[in-house]
């Protein structure tokens, strides 16, 4: 997956995982959500530049759908859009998740002694 969204120049999704995937890799996307609970997580991808963030679909209106179509034609919006993917998505989440951990092991006096 990470391949075909890496060679893509744009993807339309709904706000599931795949959008984080898309913005791991730098693809910048037009986010359609299925569900309510999608559109948070679509909102601040939009927020901070690597997506266009479009509501539920069932609510989209053509209209609204084609001028942000037509925004994405320009390759140096999809640029910068890819920049920002970049920016939220490192790809170093696990790492990050791991250090919270262990931080708050330690403020909390259960850190196990000798773990790196």
């Amino acid at each position: 997956m990470a391949d075909v969204l890496y060679e893509s120049d744009l993807l339309i999704t709904a706000g599931g995982i795949t959008s984080f995937q898309s913005a791991c890799v730098g693809t910048p996307m037009m986010i359609i959500c299925q569900v309510e609970n999608q559109l948070k997580n679509a909102t601040e991808l939009q927020n901070k530049g690597a997506a266009i963030a479009l509501g539920i679909g069932i609510e989209l209106k053509k209209d609204l759908f084609l001028d942000e179509f037509q925004k994405l034609k320009n390759s140096e919006t999809r640029s910068c859009m890819s920049r920002a993917c970049k920016k939220v998505c490192t790809g170093s989440g696990a790492h990050r998740v791991a250090l919270s951990i262990r931080e708050q092991l330690i403020s909390s006096g259960n850190a196990v002694t000798g773990v790196a």
